[in-house]
């Protein structure tokens, strides 16, 4: 999707010790974007919820923004199995929130649906 849409995005994908398990930066996406994205899937996997949910909750509460580490930002969604448990998280970052929402939500269907 970011490929075909001409997208440089930085994409990160923890597990559940949010240990970095893939990682790639595309060529034209600037090196603060591999940032943005390990931080987006950090939020995600430590909230279990996008992060788009989360920058809602710290608009309404925001001492949360506080948090060290937190990226309340789209584009971070969590990774769960099909039995519901949390497994890791994608972060996706180096567009617009819009688009890297879209990328992120696009490889948890991925993932999520292979074998």
């Amino acid at each position: 999707m970011a490929e075909k849409n001409k997208w440089n995005m930085a994409i990160v994908v923890v597990d559940r010790g949010m240990d970095t398990l893939v990682s790639l930066r595309m060529d034209g996406a600037l090196p603060a974007a591999y940032t943005g994205a390990k931080l987006k899937s950090e939020t995600a996997l430590s909230w279990s919820m996008p992060t788009s949910k989360v920058a809602e909750i710290t608009e309404k509460m925001p001492n949360f923004k506080q948090f060290p580490g937190l990226l309340p930002i789209g584009g971070g969604e969590p990774l769960f199995s099909k039995d519901g448990t949390l497994i890791g998280a994608v972060g996706v970052a180096g567009g617009y929130v819009e688009h890297d929402m879209q990328c992120a939500k696009a490889i948890v269907t991925a993932l999520t649906e292979s074998d």
